[in-house]
């Protein structure tokens, strides 16, 4: 168990990131089925107990890609748990 935030890369945050893209009704009227995230970075703003992060999110040939950011926070830090949201960009 860590008591430090995943990063913004972390496999584990991609996939929260996706699933709660992927789940959302509007995202669902796109008729896709996956989404890719790539080229992701971590912002200046992020601070130990949260990480601000930004990436492309790429929907499929006929969409096209659009910047995602996402915060990563911590849920109960002395079980290592952690939430993943979509944000405002900067």
């Amino acid at each position: 168990m860590s008591n430090k935030l995943p990063n913004c890369a972390d496999p584990q945050v991609v996939n929260i990131l996706k699933q709660a893209i992927t789940d959302t009704p509007a995202f669902k009227l796109l008729g896709l089925s996956s989404i890719e995230v790539t080229d992701i970075s971590e912002r200046p703003s992020s601070t130990a107990d949260k990480r601000i992060c930004r990436g492309n999110m790429h929907l499929g040939e006929q969409i096209g890609s659009q910047v995602v950011y996402y915060s990563i926070d911590w849920q109960n830090k002395e079980k290592g748990e952690f939430w993943v949201q979509t944000i405002q960009g900067e």
